[in-house]
């Protein structure tokens, strides 16, 4: 039944929260599960969309990007916290993800999550996607919690004012789900640029993101391009967008830098 499943995949993400600093094997939170540690990993990975050893990897790398801001702990001991046997090892590991050195993340003093907690919600049928409104905007913030791994560097005051502003223009729309949300899209209807799209971990696996684009398009002139802005090519922070916008579409555009972000434009078909 899938509210087992959802229940095995909730034991072991609670178990995951509770052993970071660790030395997590499969086998462990199998057992904290209590299930296989088969049936675990692709149950996991079916159901959220991403791996159980890389959503392990982001959580870590997210906790010691916040004890590099919030502590005086040194580059050695966060290294181990965060499961690696060296400071150069989880200095590389960083850097690859964070897009600078720990040293220079805790001199900055600017603290954005990887990952944080994926929190699972009971199933329950989608509603129709319909426009946002000031009273959904706490359900638009928790929602934002659970899909930052699309959006580094997010500011979420930057964010809150954005979302005001789409709402009272009318391009901002929410897809609801047992009264939470779990999908969202931002948009601008003058370009065709998606500014932000968000769905729930639990709904990826639904092609929700090809419902909200789909949303946006008949409220765009037909003569208009979608486009969005994604990871790189390779980008090893990517846990999987921009292969998700190529198989809706979207092809590749102009290399950009916002927020100080490599990133790249994807420009998907006409409205129309």
């Amino acid at each position: 039944m899938e509210s087992d499943r959802l229940g095995m995949i909730g034991a072991a993400l609670d178990f995951i929260e509770r052993h970071l600093e660790d030395d997590i094997a499969l086998e462990d939170v199998a057992r904290a599960a209590h299930y296989s540690k088969y049936y675990l990993h692709r149950a996991f990975s079916s159901v959220l969309c991403t791996s159980l050893y890389q959503y392990i990897r982001r959580r870590r790398l997210t906790e010691a990007a916040r004890r590099l801001i919030c502590s005086q702990a040194s580059l050695t001991d966060l290294a181990l916290a965060a499961g690696y046997q060296s400071q150069q090892a989880f200095g590389d590991a960083f850097c690859a993800m964070y897009k600078c050195p720990p040293a220079e993340y805790r001199r900055l003093h600017v603290f954005y999550p990887l990952q944080l907690p994926i929190r699972l919600h009971p199933q329950a049928a989608l509603s129709g996607i319909r426009p946002a409104a000031e009273s959904d905007i706490p359900a638009w913030m928790t929602l934002l919690s659970q899909v930052v791994d699309g959006y580094p560097r997010l500011d979420e005051a930057e964010h809150m004012a954005w979302l005001k502003a789409r709402i009272a223009r009318e391009e901002a729309l929410l897809l609801i789900s047992g009264g939470e949300a779990v999908g969202a899209v931002g948009f601008c209807r003058s370009t065709g640029c998606i500014d932000y799209l968000g769905v729930h971990p639990q709904e990826r696996a639904l092609d929700v993101s090809a419902q909200l684009l789909q949303a946006v398009r008949v409220r765009l002139s037909p003569l208009l391009h979608l486009n969005l802005t994604t990871f790189r090519e390779r980008d090893p922070a990517d846990p999987g967008y921009r292969s998700e916008w190529k198989r809706l579409g979207f092809q590749e555009g102009e290399l950009l830098v916002e927020f100080g972000y490599p990133t790249q434009r994807m420009i998907g078909p006409v409205c129309g």
